[in-house]
């Protein structure tokens, strides 16, 4: 027995090899992901849209040619739409036209002055309190534009815009 304790006491412990494939697999790994990312990034860049060829400069501007003109400045309408309050409405409206269209609707505005001051008032006056409060007035400019429209002939304005519009309850 002291023979097999001593014998056992002769045998080393191999030792632990060093993990050589392990790290061989890893490295692969890593050298595969950085071919693969280098590939993308040299062969697949972005491309122009089809029809897209960059910013031209134009000789003109789209809005270049058009022109603004004052259909109704500082016109006070009341409404009582929506709720027991009376809200004064406060406004200017401005039509944006082609430069060519000018003197024509220029003309029917002047010849038309107090229909289109009577339609505008009917618009304002007809518009719900969400329209009244809507920052962007979208309604309100349709109608307006629609109602002109009616008044002095269609497609001569482009759009219509509020540049005053000011609403206050009164009582």
């Amino acid at each position: 027995m002291a023979e097999e304790a001593r014998g056992s006491e002769n045998v080393q412990k191999p030792k632990s090899k060093f993990p050589i494939k392990a790290i061989l697999i890893v490295l692969g790994v890593v050298f595969m992901e950085a071919g693969t990312v280098t590939f993308f990034k040299m062969f697949n860049t972005p491309k122009l849209s089809e029809g897209s060829n960059g910013i031209e400069m134009t000789e003109k501007l789209p809005n270049e040619d058009m022109v603004e003109l004052v259909l109704v400045e500082e016109q006070n309408v009341d409404n009582y739409t929506g709720s027991n309050t009376k809200y004064v409405v406060t406004l200017d409206v401005v039509a944006k036209v082609k430069s060519e269209n000018q003197t024509k609707l220029k003309a029917q505005v002047e010849k038309h002055e107090k229909e289109v001051e009577n339609a505008v008032r009917e618009v304002i006056s007809a518009a719900q309190l969400v329209e009244i409060k809507d920052p962007h007035t979208e309604v309100i400019r349709r109608s307006l534009r629609s109602r002109i429209e009616e008044i002095i002939g269609e497609g001569m304005i482009e759009t219509i815009m509020t540049p005053a519009f000011n609403s206050y309850p009164s009582d």
